[in-house]
């Protein structure tokens, strides 16, 4: 996995547990100082790996439904 798709996740991760929401790809982008249409570029191979899924085809709505990565975090903290 690349490094930004790692930071994308990880960003996704320490957010959700601040706050119980998952961060928009406008927050994404500022957490991870890469343009927005880099995030989304990002996500869509997130999704075809199976590590989120989105609400719907073209949506922003997205969920992580690989729980192997809130682990790895938790581990490491």
């Amino acid at each position: 996995m690349t490094s930004i798709k790692e930071s994308i996740i990880n960003f996704i991760v320490d957010y959700y547990k601040k706050t119980q929401f998952y961060p928009s790809y406008d927050e994404i982008a500022e957490g991870v100082n890469r343009t927005k249409s880099t995030v989304h570029v990002h996500m869509n191979k997130l999704v075809e790996e199976g590590i989120i899924i989105r609400k719907y085809d073209y949506s922003s709505q997205y969920r992580l439904i690989n729980m192997d990565f809130i682990c790895k975090q938790e581990v490491k903290n």
